[in-house]
């Protein structure tokens, strides 16, 4: 399973949101005014280990943003998710094993939208397996 479904999935399964409801992948729609989206970037360089051939492991980039229609509403928003993908440590997530995630940053303001709704984002690495 792809990063982005690994995620979002362990996200649903914590209370970080509804998938296909609050919680999406890929892209933030313009509804619900509510909600979270995880999009995924290049993140570091994988890593080698010695007497592996080849690469051990890989570390994307998880970017999280979460909208609500006041600061105190998207910040608690993004504050859950900041808080629980780094519990993401030595698990495995649809037959990957994720050795850890960090946040790269504590969360911040990226901006109020056309609508007036303000969005927090938060920057995570997370290392794993690399993907077959």
């Amino acid at each position: 399973m792809p990063l982005l479904e690994e995620i979002v999935t362990y996200m649903a399964a914590n209370a970080m949101g509804t998938l296909e409801v609050n919680l999406f992948k890929g892209s933030m729609p313009d509804t619900p005014d509510v909600c979270t989206s995880v999009n995924d970037y290049g993140g570091a360089a994988p890593n080698h280990a010695f007497g592996v051939p080849g690469l051990f492991d890989e570390m994307p980039g998880i970017q999280v943003l979460a909208r609500a229609l006041t600061r105190t509403a998207a910040a608690a928003r993004i504050d859950l998710v900041y808080k629980g993908l780094p519990k993401i440590q030595g698990i495995t997530l649809s037959g990957t094993l994720y050795r850890i995630v960090n946040a790269v940053q504590t969360p911040f303001k990226r901006e109020v939208d056309s609508k007036n709704r303000v969005i927090y984002a938060v920057n995570f690495l997370a290392e794993k397996e690399m993907s077959a």
